[in-house]
């Protein structure tokens, strides 16, 4: 019975020393095989996200991706890093989740290829609105806009002093004139960046002691508004002027006239200050009493002139 005991353990020993061996010699050919580039061990990853076309209950926006956001692969393997700021269409993942695929350009949702998380997203569902069939994401970067309120009214007062000069037609020796403007002008802004100006000008001309005009003007002026950046436009304008109120006085003699005026304008604005351009063509209109043996009165009688102005504007929005 005991020879019998001491062969059954010697059996099994052996069988496991044996399966030891085998398995052993498995597991270093295993090793070797695997050591070897050409023969390295394949395997296969499910895609860690997979789009679902007609997924009804998941729901799409326009966005903003943020600068430096990582964008990621549907298959997990691959990211990349947003550079700028740049108006995306986005889908839910599914409802509520906090990853959202970025749909193509083209809108052909058979080509999605990536997700995002949802705090790299501003979403501008309530802010935009697109009537296009297809939405081309733009760099918002490159859309300049100046803040303006529609349901305000923008004022405008502005306040300037200038200098120049014009050369009447009437005179025989070609006299030139120089001159000195104040003007106060009060605006509204009746479309966006067109605001119509009421201005109230006060204009003095000589030549030395020999010619003398002064003048009272009311008028208009209306003008459009290029904004180079939130400082700083360029502007250019119509204007035209009536006189309320003249006084002259050639060689001694005291001259009633009446000026009127018609003419453009060009003007930069930086921080509410502005320089300004403005060209004007003059008619004077003479009493019929008026005679100097220096002038040459008629039915046209004009004066072409120029002046620079500086000025600040005061805004109001009310």
């Amino acid at each position: 019975m005991s020879r019998l005991i001491t062969l059954t353990i010697i059996g099994l020993l052996s069988q496991k020393l044996c399966f030891a061996q085998a398995s052993s010699d498995k597991l270093f050919e295993d090793l070797r095989r695997i050591s070897k580039k050409e023969e390295k061990v394949k395997t296969k990853a499910k895609p860690r996200f997979k789009y679902i076309k007609n997924n009804l209950r998941a729901k799409t926006f326009r966005s903003v991706i943020l600068a430096n956001s990582l964008i990621e692969s549907l298959d997990g393997k691959s990211y990349y890093r947003i550079q700028k700021n740049t108006i995306i269409r986005t889908k839910e993942v599914s409802p509520g989740s906090r990853y959202f695929f970025i749909l193509p350009n083209d809108g052909n949702e058979d080509n999605v290829k990536y997700v995002t998380l949802s705090t790299n997203l501003d979403h501008l569902e309530t802010i935009l609105t697109f009537n296009n069939e297809k939405f081309t994401p733009f760099d918002q970067t490159k859309f300049k806009a100046i803040e303006y309120d529609k349901k305000q009214i923008h004022t405008y007062t502005q306040i300037s002093a200038g200098l120049g000069s014009s050369t009447p037609n009437f005179f025989l020796d070609n006299i030139s004139l120089s001159s000195t403007t104040i003007a106060a002008e009060a605006g509204v802004e009746t479309f966006e960046n067109i605001p119509v100006f009421f201005s109230a000008e006060y204009l003095a001309q000589n030549s030395g002691q020999e010619v003398q005009f002064t003048s009272f003007s009311i008028g208009l002026r209306v003008e459009y508004r290029f904004h180079i950046n939130k400082k700083s436009f360029i502007a250019a304008g119509l204007n035209t002027q009536r006189s309320l109120y003249t006084s002259a006085t050639i060689n001694d003699l005291k001259v009633g006239h009446t000026i009127d005026s018609f003419g453009l304008n060009f003007n930069y604005n930086y921080a509410k200050y502005f320089v300004r351009l403005d060209l004007k063509k003059q008619n004077y209109a003479f009493d019929s009493n008026v005679n100097f043996p220096a002038a040459n009165l008629t039915n046209n009688n004009s004066a072409t002139a120029i002046s620079i102005n500086i000025g600040k504007e005061f805004e109001v929005s009310i």
